[in-house]
């Protein structure tokens, strides 16, 4: 079961919530995962051939191809990593609950990103109906 979750700030604009944001253009219907996070705002979905994360409120926008996941059940945790265009990142997806203080709602995952230097904290959500 994948899983991916995001930890939310509390400061910053209110980015959408991970179940009612927009997709990035050219995705969505395929995801088969969507987070977010705040401070700076972002948002990532995972799909079955392609990934796509959207970093500093839409300043940025890193597309690559998704890599197989590496899951670790006992700790309920799934890992992708990967290289691209000059960049190193790892998204770690951990099945605890979470809850983004911008918007109060709680989310079923818990997600760190390590972009580069930089890392990223959510929530995120198995979207339903998902092609896999």
């Amino acid at each position: 079961m994948l899983a991916l979750a995001l930890t939310a700030g509390c400061v910053g604009p209110e980015e959408p919530s991970p179940r009612k944001q927009a997709p990035p253009e050219g995705h969505g219907r395929h995801a088969i995962f969507r987070g977010a996070g705040n401070e700076p705002g972002w948002n990532i979905e995972i799909g079955p051939a392609k990934t796509v994360l959207v970093t500093s409120y839409g300043e940025e926008r890193h597309e690559f191809a998704t890599p197989d996941p590496v899951l670790d059940e006992p700790a309920g945790r799934t890992t992708y990593g990967t290289s691209f265009d000059g960049h190193e990142i790892v998204v770690i997806l951990t099945h605890e609950s979470c809850n983004d203080t911008m918007s109060d709602e709680t989310f079923p995952l818990r997600v760190r990103i390590e972009l580069d230097d930089r890392e990223l904290r959510g929530c995120g959500v198995e979207l339903a109906g998902s092609e896999r």
